[in-house]
């Protein structure tokens, strides 16, 4: 199964056409930046989006990644902070003593554990790395012998007035979600646009440009119209068939995230 953003070329000219229509007037400029460093990140939410909006689904057929389908968010306990802190990105990996935490360390609530001692047995008897069992032959046997999809819970945030951090919020108004569906092995986009999030900040720049006497603004306006035509070309040449194999795309969308953020300092630090 494998769920992708598949917008047309066509969509890109009607974005650039009508982009007074489709952004927001007073976007502020970090909240543009903030947007457009995060077209990557999974299970962002643009803070100019609902937060219940739904992002497209990828496949990464990795045993240790979930999405949701639906409007709930993963629960998290930060140690640290001694807080609870909900996010969309269920990419895990499993700690020392078998729970799953993410990749900031943050414990999954409530806790989902694996028996260690049989998954390492499982790894040496089928003699393979992690990443190859987790990535490849086997997805199906570890499905089978740690069925822990059902002990995954997912809640709603009933107060969407909530404490944002990065990519996680903060909430004491939240329920237990059984509307929502978790889906293994494939985890969820952000849902920002990026030619929308490029079209968003360059606007902003070339407004304050008309109002500064700034030297480096036009500088800075130039480097988003590159990032522009680069996305541009790469989902163009993607549309029309010109990638003789899907990890060429891949190799040059990698390239263009970071072009993007060495972009993104100089226009946020100059």
């Amino acid at each position: 199964m494998k769920i992708q953003i598949r917008i047309g070329t066509f969509y890109y000219a009607f974005l650039m056409l009508f982009t007074g229509c489709i952004q927001d007037k007073n976007l502020p400029l970090e909240m543009a930046i903030q947007d457009l460093y995060n077209i990557e990140t999974f299970g962002y939410r643009s803070p100019t989006k609902d937060i219940d909006t739904q992002a497209s689904l990828i496949s990464t057929q990795n045993n240790f990644d979930f999405s949701i389908t639906g409007t709930g968010f993963f629960k998290f306990y930060d140690y640290e902070k001694n807080r609870y802190v909900y996010s969309r990105n269920g990419s895990f990996i499993v700690d020392i003593d078998g729970k799953f935490v993410n990749y900031d360390g943050y414990i999954l609530q409530p806790e989902v554990r694996i028996d260690t001692n049989a998954f390492n047995d499982f790894l040496r008897n089928n003699q393979g790395t992690i990443g190859e069992i987790l990535h490849k032959q086997v997805f199906r046997e570890i499905k089978k012998m740690f069925p822990f999809d059902h002990k995954i819970s997912v809640y709603k945030l009933t107060n969407l007035k909530v404490i944002r951090e990065g990519n996680y919020f903060l909430s004491n108004d939240t329920i237990l979600d059984n509307n929502s569906k978790v889906n293994r092995g494939l985890l969820e986009l952000s849902n920002v646009d990026p030619l929308e999030a490029i079209l968003n900040l360059e606007r902003i720049l070339m407004k304050e440009d008309e109002k500064s006497i700034k030297s480096n603004l036009e500088y800075k306006i130039s480097l988003i119209k590159e990032l522009r035509s680069r996305y541009i070309e790469i989902e163009h040449n993607k549309d029309f068939g010109k990638y003789e194999a899907y990890e060429a795309y891949n190799q040059d969308l990698k390239f263009f995230y970071v072009l993007k953020n060495q972009y993104l300092k100089q226009i946020k630090f100059e």
